[in-house]
């Protein structure tokens, strides 16, 4: 057996920490560009061992402190602050939803008599969960749009 094949991949970790310790302090604000973690590593900023790598460091420093690295796509990490973390989660929820609506048509559009009574019950749990969550995101968004048009007020 090869002694340097891994079977869950190259592991990150040491990678992680040599990032970590180059960048101990990490205030908001703070730019570290591709091209200097890269070199560090001694890889290349395009190649998917990179992407591997800092998405791993970033979920660590997430998870054990609490600091959210964004993005400034093609050359840039950027510790965030909370404004930037209000914006990067707001424009994940976009993209999540609009991910669920799609979802949701490829669902309900679904020929059901060609499925399984499996994949029905899975079809109709599916379409159910869609449902619910484009109910909820509705209903917030009024809610929160309310007070502002008027709604609910003596002058609605």
């Amino acid at each position: 057996m090869d002694k340097n094949l891994f079977w869950g991949g190259v592991p990150t970790e040491p990678d992680v920490k040599l990032i970590r310790n180059n960048w101990p302090d990490l205030p908001e604000g703070l730019a570290i560009s591709y091209n200097d973690i890269a070199r560090l590593l001694g890889i290349d900023a395009k190649s998917n061992r990179f992407l591997t790598v800092t998405t791993r460091w970033r979920s660590i420093l997430f998870q054990e402190k609490n600091i959210v690295i964004g993005c400034r796509a093609g050359y840039k990490f950027v510790v965030l602050s909370p404004e930037g973390r209000v914006d990067l989660g707001a424009r994940k929820i976009k993209t999540g939803m609009r991910i669920v609506r799609k979802s949701h048509r490829i669902l309900v559009y679904t020929d059901r008599s060609r499925l399984s009574r499996e994949g029905q019950a899975i079809l109709d749990h599916s379409v159910n969960q869609a449902r619910a969550i484009e109910h909820a995101a509705t209903m917030e968004s009024r809610r929160q749009a309310g007070p502002a048009l008027g709604v609910g007020s003596a002058a609605g």
